[in-house]
């Protein structure tokens, strides 16, 4: 009875390796890609409160053409 349990332990270990090595890096790529939008949406959207911030600080007066 103990020879089933070794091989049992071996062949979950070969196995869990094999799985985390292929899911892995597929992860890490994907969290990172998530991070990197997410800094790109918000430099974008800061910049827009920026320039918004400097449209309004300006004070020029809108044109009669962009009023409907």
């Amino acid at each position: 009875m103990s020879s089933p349990r070794p091989s049992g332990l071996r062949a979950s270990r070969i196995v869990r390796p094999a799985t985390a090595g292929v899911g892995a890096p597929a992860v890490a790529l994907f969290l990172s890609l998530a991070f990197l939008s997410l800094v790109f949406l918000s430099l974008v959207f800061l910049s827009l409160v920026f320039l918004s911030l400097v449209f309004l600080s300006l004070e020029c007066p809108i044109p009669e053409s962009i009023l409907p």
